[in-house]
């Protein structure tokens, strides 16, 4: 009669998720091809590992949803899953009434593509135009402290991607703005403008930009011992974030 050690279930276990992880790789490459290009086979592991570990703290270990999740970290940053800008996600993965993960991975994609047609419009018009707009913004130009600081950061974004700021609401979008303000002090970057630039990131890239694998470039940057001056850290990252969004609009243009 056959027997299976826990040693060799282990092992099997551990073969099945190495064969989904190069899976994924390859089906990555496909999915968002520029993106794994920039970042690299290395980091594009490092994002499905934290994919599968967080998948299955919702209850998505079957292959399509983990699949799906993956999908959403690259469409709208790692931490897509606790991002108040995106409520849909939210909501799904913790209601208490989804058990079948089948159902909540339909649930998810239904969700995400609802907000993808409101927001990013036919064939990604708005988000396009958006980044088109955001990419001029110059570091000069980004909203300083003050006393009118999310009256003027909330009309760039509305000038940048009105579609969003109106799927948000503007309660939503200057509770955003107002998280984004103390975001500076974390990350060691110079308040000045330093505010301005995480509340745009955030509002691009997703809440969690400081520390996302998919967005390795503002992490090394944010972190590098190298540049000790929090205005140059800043005017970094800013640059950083405009060659990215230089970068997929000219993908975006071919």
């Amino acid at each position: 009669m056959l027997q299976i050690r826990a040693q060799q279930m282990t092992a099997f276990e551990q073969a099945a998720l190495r064969r989904f992880e190069d899976d994924m790789v390859a089906h990555l490459a496909k999915f968002a091809p520029k993106h794994c290009e920039v970042i690299g086979e290395s980091a594009v592991r490092q994002a499905i590992r934290l994919g599968m570990e967080r998948a299955g703290k919702y209850g998505l270990t079957n292959r399509g949803p983990v699949r799906f999740f993956i999908e959403l970290m690259f469409m709208f940053g790692s931490d897509f899953d606790t991002d108040p800008q995106l409520m849909w996600a939210i909501e799904v993965l913790n209601d208490p009434k989804l058990l079948d993960q089948m159902i909540k991975g339909d649930r998810l994609y239904e969700n995400a593509m609802d907000y993808v047609e409101v927001v990013a419009g036919t064939n990604y018009a708005y988000a396009k135009e958006a980044l088109r707009k955001a990419s001029r913004v110059t570091f000069e130009e980004l909203p300083a402290p003050g006393v009118r600081f999310e009256d003027a950061v909330l009309a760039q974004l509305r000038e940048i991607h009105p579609q969003k700021v109106e799927y948000l609401g503007e309660g939503r979008t200057r509770t955003l703005i107002a998280y984004g303000r103390m975001l500076p002090a974390k990350l060691a970057l110079a308040p000045e403008r330093g505010a301005a630039l995480c509340v745009g990131a955030m509002f691009a890239f997703g809440h969690g930009f400081g520390n996302d694998p998919l967005l390795p470039w503002i992490c090394r940057t944010i972190t590098n011992p190298a540049i000790t001056d929090a205005s140059t850290r800043t005017k970094r990252v800013h640059s950083k974030m405009m060659t990215y969004l230089d970068r997929v609009l000219a993908n975006q243009d071919r």
